[in-house]
């Protein structure tokens, strides 16, 4: 019933020589009627000495009881970032607790077009919840595929739940990394907690474990981090 709710993300990733910082501050708000959920984020980011901001925004807009869409838009002046980001999904709802997911995302970032598309599909279960992800990204006239794969299981309700994540290629909407276009080489394994607290908060903690290619068969391990605190009210 809340139609308000302020969020604070802490976001690090870890690889040899390098670490990357995001601290993210959103605030929410909910239409009246439910249909439609604005949210507006500032970023700011820290790479080995080098930081920046950006600024977001994301809606959900509600057009019938199984259809949604998303949008989403960034932008920032400093190299940290992607200078301009934006997306679009269409959610369409089956029967039986299957979920359909069609859209598209586009980067501009090092004087570089980036363009994906997606498409994903879940379906609830039990407890459970389950979600394939499906990206094909274009860049310079090559095809860079990608998955990914996340389990969630509800505890009291589907604001407390355990998830498992396992990634085929690194997906676009990482948002502590610039995208990789290696391909199937790069792997990554996660998974998170989610916990209301109280009426008020909640809290989410996520860590993911990627191995990256580097050429020459050169890997490196990164460890990203997703930490989030919200309040509703």
């Amino acid at each position: 019933n809340f139609q308000n709710r302020i969020g604070l993300a802490y976001m690090p990733s870890f690889m040899e020589n390098s670490t990357f910082h995001i601290v993210s501050l959103e605030y929410l708000r909910r239409s009246a009627n439910k249909k439609n959920t604005l949210i507006t984020k500032i970023n700011y980011g820290d790479r080995n000495s080098n930081s920046g901001f950006q600024f977001e925004a994301e809606d959900y807009w509600v057009h019938s009881k199984k259809n949604y869409s998303f949008f989403n838009a960034a932008i920032s002046a400093d190299e940290i970032f992607p200078d301009f980001r934006a997306g679009y999904s269409l959610f369409s709802g089956l029967n039986k607790g299957w979920e359909i997911e069609t859209g598209a995302r586009y980067i501009w970032a090092a004087e570089q077009n980036t363009y994906t598309l997606v498409l994903g599909g879940s379906k609830e279960f039990g407890n459970n919840w389950l979600n394939l992800k499906n990206y094909v990204t274009l860049n310079n006239q090559q095809y860079y595929p990608s998955h990914v794969l996340t389990w969630r299981h509800f505890l009291n309700e589907q604001r407390d739940y355990f998830s498992l994540i396992l990634g085929l290629g690194i997906s676009p909407e990482v948002q502590n990394s610039q995208y990789s276009f290696n391909g199937y080489k790069d792997k990554s394994v996660g998974a998170g907690y989610q916990k209301k607290l109280g009426n008020h908060y909640m809290f989410a903690i996520t860590s993911v474990y990627n191995r990256l290619f580097f050429g020459n068969e050169i890997y490196k391990d990164r460890v990203d981090i997703y930490a989030n605190l919200y309040y509703q009210f």
